[in-house]
């Protein structure tokens, strides 16, 4: 289902349509940038990303009403456990597989 783009390499959009475009298929990038968009306002700063492992991808951004929003991806097979130290505050959890998660830290 995914095609060739104009460098003739494969990829994958947010959104796919079969060849008649009678049919769409939302991919999980579509999601992906829902989350983003839906948890980061307008003139938020990246803060701290990391690459700590490659389990579980990790940004956080500092909004504009000073709230921390930290989002989570994991892409494995696999539920993860996961611990963030914001400032000597310690949060901890579980990731499902194939999701992603945000965490809102409010008046920081």
């Amino acid at each position: 289902m995914d095609g060739p783009n104009h460098a003739s390499n494969f990829c994958n959009a947010p959104i796919m349509s079969n060849k008649r475009c009678t049919k769409y298929y939302k991919k999980l990038s579509y999601y992906y940038i829902g989350h983003f968009s839906k948890y980061i306002k307008q003139n938020s700063r990246n803060i701290a990303y990391s690459s700590f492992t490659d389990k579980i991808e990790v940004s956080a951004f500092l909004t504009p009403d000073n709230n921390i929003v930290v989002i989570l991806l994991n892409r494995n097979n696999e539920d993860l456990d996961f611990k963030i130290n914001i400032k000597n505050n310690l949060y901890s959890d579980n990731i499902k597989k194939h999701s992603i998660i945000t965490l809102i830290i409010n008046n920081f």
